[in-house]
């Protein structure tokens, strides 16, 4: 605990820890919550919460905490991140594609489109809506040429479909040229 301590710049930080230390996740949820209504941009608290999932609060109730923060207009792109992840790990995919047509609405940095328009594509193609997922993937691609999650989804996709092979491969060659661990 100690050690974790000293790694915290924040002594609201260091609370936050000392309650999810003490096993106390409600108090810890709740303290949570308070902070990412002052600043929804702290990183760092955003990061502590979601670990909550894995401490005794339920991924629901985080999502809950997301939720009512990001109605209130007290959000970061960051939290709407995090939302969205939730509801595409809770099945929420209707949600989860609201959260990021708001994040398209209000993101102008390439680099975040890409990630939104890559995580649309996942969605879609959760759902066996292949078609919607390449040209979310596709997007993607043109915001970030080299992005490899997109590139080795969208080879996956034509793969699944027995199209454009030579295309699939010369996608996953240029997913695994730039991230071999996480495009395999």
């Amino acid at each position: 605990l100690l050690e974790k301590i000293k790694e915290l710049g924040s002594d609201r930080l260091k609370e936050l820890e000392i309650l999810i230390s003490m096993k106390r996740p409600g108090d810890a949820l709740a303290f949570a919550e308070l902070l990412l209504k002052k600043n929804p941009r702290d990183r760092a608290t955003l990061s502590l919460l979601l670990r909550l999932r894995g401490r005794g609060v339920e991924s629901a109730q985080v999502l809950a905490v997301l939720q009512s923060l990001d109605k209130v207009g007290n959000t970061s792109t960051e939290l709407q991140a995090a939302l969205v992840d939730l509801h595409v790990e809770s099945g929420s995919y209707a949600q989860a594609l609201l959260v990021c047509g708001r994040m398209l609405d209000r993101i102008k940095n390439n680099g975040m489109k890409a990630y939104v328009h890559f995580q649309k594509g996942r969605i879609f193609f959760k759902q066996e809506q292949f078609d919607k997922a390449v040209e979310s993937l596709e997007l993607a691609i043109n915001l970030k040429p080299k992005y490899s999650a997109a590139l080795n989804l969208l080879a996956y996709i034509y793969a699944l479909q027995n199209k454009q092979l030579a295309q699939a491969h010369a996608w996953i060659n240029e997913a695994l040229s730039q991230q071999p661990a996480d495009s395999a």
